[in-house]
């Protein structure tokens, strides 16, 4: 998640300079002096103010690459304290002539104005690109440059490759003419009476890859230029500063979507990536629901910035329901996860959307084999900001134009879209509404009667589509973050069987959540929250009636059909408490407990239950760390099961005990180890 950027201050001598170019892939530094950063579990640390430079050293160029007339850039590692001073630095990548020695030496003299992580000062770990480049005599102040009566023989404009977004106050060096401009607004440069003949250009900027070419200069004539000048985002030279969220799950696979949509096989769908994670299945016939450690596919949680969504994939898992442009980062909980989830016995997976960009207007149409996609977004004011997508599939269509509908017996089409609209009215209260909308058919042609049932003949569809409309407020103030999001949308599952056989389901939700997170102090925070869940769902169906509990299976055209139409409804009210301790240097603790009612339409009386959670992470080293926990989890009843015509409306709620023990290790910056046993005990 991209977060800020270092400002750069530099400083020229008279024949020859060094710059710093600061540039970050920032990480909490371990250490007591650590601050514990207490969110909502749903969404990340965020780095409310990056490190900047608060006292830049020139460092002295070294006199033997000075008359070798070389120039260089020395990659270190920077510890900045939650004071702003440097306690640590060592070079990660020497280049020799004596660069390192004098960059190191530099770098210990600077002062930072300190980062901040929620409002509160916090160290951070940093890459910092210091750049040594010759300059051949100090150039002339802009006043000098205005009086000069000569004309703009050189201009062009700089933009970032592949947004094409501008890049203003970055500076275009002519180091042999010792000549600077800087990049306006709009990312625009120009220089007067620049020589005649090849001049060398440079262009050194935080977060990007250095960049030089030449260029003619031609009597007469007023040379234009556009330089696309590459990001160093996921690079070893990375430019953006990442905060990292404070441990709060026992087992937390993070997945940010700069990260996903580097890993082959997603087909450009950043959320195809779940399905590779470590204990996820998929169901027979490549559905869209996923399996995380062995449990039902109704029995895992997929969230949508904490709120439930139906489904994580359309029809046989080729994409996702929301548009991957739009996400910021997907969060896979196989288990022991924090009291901040419930209502489930499984893993969870929480996608976070990020906000739409303020930078100006962008959006592409992607047009492939499968489906066709637009995405637009960018500021209608100062502090609003649009984002829409949306997607359909069109093997349907491309059949029913070119004839071949009739040789095939499958005809699958899915549509999604997403509205975001964000709000900053002030720096404590931001308001977002989010509008999705998700519809998927499979029609099936039957053409013969199946050989254990003669009435199942002609045509098998199915429709499963949702809508969901969300309000969200959050209000951050220092300490203290409350976050609370209202959804209302129906949803519509619908099966057709042959010519008598059917199931339609027409559902409204209305949810509410609300999360409050306090820090105390820094070993000590805690969070409460209230969860609402309410659905009014209108049967329609014309089925066989399923084997009660402890009844045999027989086939189904010989159990006895059941008709119905009803109305029946759910309402599921939670209630959460949680505490993070910290009582020694790398120790976490995390007890929580989470209080779940159940209440159906025919029910006698309702269903209520007591989850106590437990997680503990130790921290050996910097690079390894211990971890395990223990957790009550409780599942309602699911579908028909809480029914007087399908099942019991008294059943009670599915239970299950998780416990885990395992290890973490950060080999390198790259490569991350983690092994871990779980046992997941299941009964009614």
């Amino acid at each position: 998640m991209q977060l800020g950027t270092l400002s750069t201050l530099g400083a020229g001598l008279l024949f020859l300079g060094a710059s710093g170019a600061a540039t970050a892939a920032a990480q909490q530094v371990p250490g007591p002096a650590q601050p514990d950063q207490a969110v909502n579990p749903n969404a990340p640390e965020r780095l409310t103010r990056p490190p900047s430079i608060k006292r830049f050293v020139e460092a002295v160029y070294p006199a033997e690459a000075e008359a070798q007339h070389l120039t260089a850039t020395v990659v270190l590692q920077l510890d900045i304290s939650e004071t702003g001073a440097v306690s640590n630095v060592i070079v990660l990548h020497p280049v020799g002539h004596g660069f390192d020695e004098a960059a190191v030496a530099a770098l210990k003299e600077f002062e930072f104005e300190p980062a901040e992580i929620e409002g509160k000062p916090a160290p951070v770990r940093i890459t910092y690109n210091y750049n040594f480049v010759l300059r051949a005599a100090e150039p002339p102040s802009q006043a000098e440059r205005s009086a000069l009566e000569g004309p703009i023989n050189f201009t062009g404009t700089l933009r970032e490759r592949g947004t094409r977004r501008p890049l203003p106050g970055v500076e275009v060096t002519l180091p042999e003419l010792g000549l600077t401009a800087t990049a306006s607004e709009a990312g625009q440069f120009s220089f007067r009476e620049v020589p005649i003949g090849r001049v060398r250009v440079v262009i050194v900027a935080s977060g990007y890859e250095r960049f030089e070419t030449d260029e003619d200069i031609a009597a007469g004539q007023q040379t234009k230029v556009t330089y696309y000048v590459m990001s160093q985002l996921f690079s070893q030279y990375e430019t953006v500063i990442r905060g990292v969220k404070p441990r709060k799950e026992v087992t937390e696979t993070t997945l940010s979507i700069e990260e996903v949509q580097r890993i082959p096989g997603t087909l450009g769908d950043s959320l195809k990536v779940v399905q590779n994670l470590p204990g996820v299945a998929r169901p027979p016939f490549n559905g869209g629901a996923i399996i995380i450690r062995g449990t039902n596919a109704n029995d895992s949680g997929i969230y949508l910035d904490g709120e439930r969504i139906p489904l994580l994939y359309h029809f046989g898992g080729l994409t996702a329901v929301y548009n991957s442009d739009l996400l910021d980062a997907v969060d896979f909980l196989p288990g022991n996860y924090s009291v901040y989830y419930g209502d489930q016995i499984g893993g969870v997976v929480d996608v976070r959307s990020r906000a739409p960009r303020v930078d100006g207007f962008h959006g592409y149409a992607n047009l492939n084999l499968i489906d066709a996609s637009l995405e637009l977004e960018g500021p209608l004011a100062k502090n609003l900001s649009v984002a829409f997508a949306v997607r359909r599939s069109y093997v349907d269509a491309i059949l029913n134009l070119t004839g071949l509908a009739s040789n095939f017996n499958v005809a699958p089409r899915y549509l999604d879209s997403q509205l975001k609209l964000e709000w900053r009215a002030s720096t404590h209260h931001t308001f977002t509404l989010l509008a999705l909308t998700d519809d998927d058919r499979l029609e099936l042609v039957i053409d013969r009667p199946a050989n254990n049932d003669p009435s199942v003949a002609g045509n098998f569809n199915l429709h499963t589509g949702f809508t969901q409309f969300r309000l969200r407020h959050v209000y951050k103030n220092g300490p203290l973050r409350i976050d609370t999001v209202g959804l209302i949308g129906p949803s519509e599952i619908s099966a057709e069987v042959g010519s008598d056989r059917a199931l339609h389901v027409y559902n409204h939700e209305y949810n509410l959540r609300s999360t409050a997170d306090y820090e105390v102090a820094p070993w000590l925070a805690g969070a409460v929250g209230l969860d609402v869940v309410y659905q009014r769902a209108r049967v329609e169906a014309n089925l066989e009636r399923p084997p009660r509990e402890g009844e045999p299976q027989i086939p189904g055209v010989l159990r006895p059909k059941i008709k119905i139409d009803k109305d029946l409804q759910y309402y599921f009210p939670s209630a959460w408490a949680e505490l993070r301790l910290k009582p020694l240097p790398g120790l976490l603790v995390i007890p929580g407990i989470r209080s779940e009612s159940y209440k159906y339409t025919d029910q006698t009386q309702p269903d209520r239950t007591l989850n106590p959670r437990l997680g503990i992470r130790y921290a050996l080293t910097e690079r390894v760390s211990l971890k395990g926990g223990v957790g009550l989890n409780h599942g309602p009843a699911q579908q028909a099961e809480p029914t007087t015509e399908f099942g019991n409306p008294d059943i009670r709620a599915r239970r299950s005990v998780q416990t885990s023990l395992g290890t973490e290790v950060q080999v390198t910056p790259e490569i991350f180890g983690r092994l871990e046993g779980f046992y997941n005990r299941l009964s009614e």
